[in-house]
């Protein structure tokens, strides 16, 4: 049952990754990068331009950490039948 189990769990990875990978050059958009940059906690993230900085703390000095929250493109759902937005956040926490 143990190799029944790994071989189609690495038949699935194997699938996924010769499926997923496929980035034709029709399909993919040209996109320029900015950089994110923050010193104190040498935290250096390098972003798509159509992202916008939602909110961050910078230096948080009772918690020792900074969070920075990008908002992304707002992307259809045609299951839902609404726009959909979606954020991302990194937290950087620092050693005391």
């Amino acid at each position: 049952m143990k190799q029944i189990l790994t071989f189609t769990s690495i038949c699935l990875f194997l699938m996924l990754q010769a499926f997923g990978q496929t980035n034709s050059k029709a399909n993919s958009k040209t996109v320029t990068k900015n950089n994110y940059v923050n010193e104190v906690y040498r935290l250096s993230v390098s972003i798509p331009e159509n992202w916008r900085l939602y909110g961050q703390i910078k230096n948080d000095t009772l918690k020792h950490m900074s969070i920075v929250d990008w908002r992304l493109p707002k992307n259809y759902s045609k299951v839902e039948k609404t726009e959909i937005e979606n954020s991302i956040s990194i937290k950087s926490l620092s050693e005391r």
